[in-house]
C-alpha cells in the first residue's frame, strides 16, 4: 500500500488504523495542516483530492488569509465569548439543582 498520495503537486500521508478499520491522512499546504479520512482507501483519496481542489479554488478566487478573516470578526468573537459565559452560568445552576435533589430523601424532605 502507498504511504502517500500525490495530487496537483501536493503530497499527503496515508494512515490505516487496523483496530478501527479506518483511514486518515494529512497534507500540509502553505504551513497549514489539512486532515482527511475515509472508510476505504478510495474514500480517503477522494477526500484528499477534494481538499486540494478546494484550496486551489479558494486561492483562485482571491481567498483571504485565515488571520485576516479572524481579525475582521473580532467583534463577533467577543459576543460569542459572552454567550458561552452565560451558558456556563446556566450549566452551573443546573448542576447545583441536581446536587440538591440528591440530598433529599425522595419524599420532598431533606435527608
Amino acid at each position: 500500500m502507498d504511504s502517500t498520495f500525490e495530487y496537483e503537486g501536493y503530497k499527503g500521508t496515508v494512515n490505516y488504523d487496523k483496530k478501527a478499520d479506518y483511514y486518515t491522512g494529512e497534507v500540509v499546504i502553505e504551513g497549514r495542516i489539512y486532515t482527511y479520512e475515509g472508510d476505504t482507501l478510495e474514500e480517503l483519496r477522494e477526500d484528499f483530492e477534494d481538499i486540494i481542489d478546494s484550496v486551489i479554488a479558494f486561492d483562485e478566487m482571491g481567498g483571504e488569509d485565515d488571520d485576516e478573516i479572524i481579525g475582521e470578526n473580532d467583534e463577533n468573537d467577543d459576543e460569542m465569548i459572552e454567550d458561552d459565559e452565560e451558558d456556563d452560568d446556566v450549566s452551573d445552576n443546573a448542576k447545583n439543582r441536581s446536587r440538591e435533589d440528591v440530598i433529599t430523601d425522595g419524599k420532598g424532605g431533606e435527608a
